[in-house]
């Protein structure tokens, strides 16, 4: 697996033109409100909301991140624990009921899941503290609750890089 940087600099991608198109099984909408959030789905009656307010839990104040895999949506939410909140949370949705599949902040004390992508068959994701210095880490799902860590160093040695979006091209994780 390898995880490459783009720079501003690149010459075949400009990350101010960058276009995601995605042909989902089923449609989604993030819904926020002053306290959390709603994910709602398109159905032939309009849009019907799919989960409970922010799953729950109050402190999950962002669906930051989504990907499909395997016929399931997954959500990743941005949850504080600066103000209460329990880190960072991963939901799968089978088309039915949501289950949660990692530990609070990954037990690694971060906030912030801003993105994810499916590469070779394998879910991963970017994952941070939310606070500026403190770097990124990439995750990927093993099933269960379990995440590894993929990157060796926080922030790919520099602790102010993140990782705000993920994306495949030319067989390649960027």
């Amino acid at each position: 697996m390898s995880v490459r940087s783009v720079s501003k600099g690149a010459t075949n991608i400009s990350l101010r033109t960058i276009a995601i198109l995605c042909i989902l099984p089923f449609l989604v909408s993030v819904v926020i409100s002053a306290a959390s959030f709603t994910l709602a789905q398109a159905s032939q009656l309009g849009w019907e909301q799919i989960n409970s307010l922010g799953f729950g839990d109050k402190s999950n104040d962002e669906a930051s991140a989504m990907a499909i895999y395997d016929s399931s949506l997954f959500v990743g939410t941005h949850s504080w624990t600066s103000v209460g909140g329990r880190g960072a949370q991963v939901w799968r949705y089978s088309g039915t009921s949501w289950t949660r599949v990692n530990e609070d902040g990954f037990d690694l004390g971060l906030n912030c899941s801003p993105s994810m992508a499916v590469y070779n068959s394998k879910r991963y994701l970017a994952a941070s503290t939310g606070t500026w210095g403190d770097g990124c880490w990439i995750l990927r799902y093993d099933g269960g609750k379990a995440w590894t860590k993929v990157n060796a160093e926080e922030g790919f040695g520099d602790q102010f890089n993140g990782a705000s979006v993920m994306s495949v091209c030319d067989s390649r994780l960027y």
